[in-house]
């Protein structure tokens, strides 16, 4: 019967201790995967405010041509037409 004991599965307090090994391994996972996701967030929140001080400096561009492009309507060499 000794024999028999050694292919059985393993005692009740080694069982115990595989477990709470893969507990820990799970619970170390997690907090990596909770780490990763904390870092891709801050790396897409910088991204975001890249991208609009991007179109804010396009959109201060194209507002101060249109202001330029505002001024005198005409000026007298635009009134007259040239002679042929």
């Amino acid at each position: 019967m000794g024999a028999r004991q050694k292919h059985c599965r393993p005692p009740r307090p080694q069982r115990a201790v595989v477990l709470r090994e893969k507990h820990m391994y799970m619970l170390e996972l997690q907090k990596l995967n909770a780490i990763e996701l904390r870092r891709r967030a801050e790396q897409e929140r910088l991204a975001g405010e890249a991208r609009r001080a991007r179109r804010a400096v396009r959109r201060a561009a194209r507002e101060s041509v249109r202001k330029e492009a505002e001024g005198p309507v005409s000026t007298d060499r635009d009134r007259f037409v040239h002679a042929a």
